[in-house]
């Protein structure tokens, strides 16, 4: 991702764009924590509650805590993209957007729940209508 950084954050591996926080692994090393809507997030944890968390620290903010071993790595890709555009500064959002086809309109939700193949509970009829409800 363009401008896109290894750094540190809480003395743990992080990614950046221009010194903006976008990811940053926690301590277990087995989870990331990404930027996401409070919208967004509580409908991944409703619709795949073994892969995405809200810890107690996070419930007032917009992050999502992502299981690694649990998430699909197109999923994960997704996921990190919506992120680092949340962080990134909007000239350089809309630069990648054009260069990747991802011009369209950006005003709804970025990432749909309802669009990622979640596996287990993402990927059937039900959940999809769950979702959309949750997130429109």
């Amino acid at each position: 991702l363009p401008e896109g950084e290894a750094g540190s954050s809480y003395n743990r591996p992080a990614l950046k764009v221009r010194g903006k926080l976008f990811s940053r692994y926690l301590e277990d090393g087995e989870q990331i924590t990404l930027r996401a809507t409070f919208d967004e997030r509580d409908a991944l944890v409703a619709a795949d509650p073994d892969s995405f968390v809200i810890t107690e620290h996070h419930r007032a903010y917009e992050w999502v805590v992502v299981r690694l071993d649990a998430v699909p790595g197109p999923v994960l890709e997704e996921l990190l993209i919506e992120s680092w555009r949340r962080a990134a500064p909007a000239k350089l959002r809309r630069q990648w957007d054009v260069e990747h086809g991802r011009d369209r309109d950006r005003r709804r939700a970025a990432v749909h729940p309802a669009r990622l193949r979640l596996g287990r509970t993402g990927g059937d009829a039900a959940g999809a209508r769950r979702l959309r409800r949750v997130t429109s």
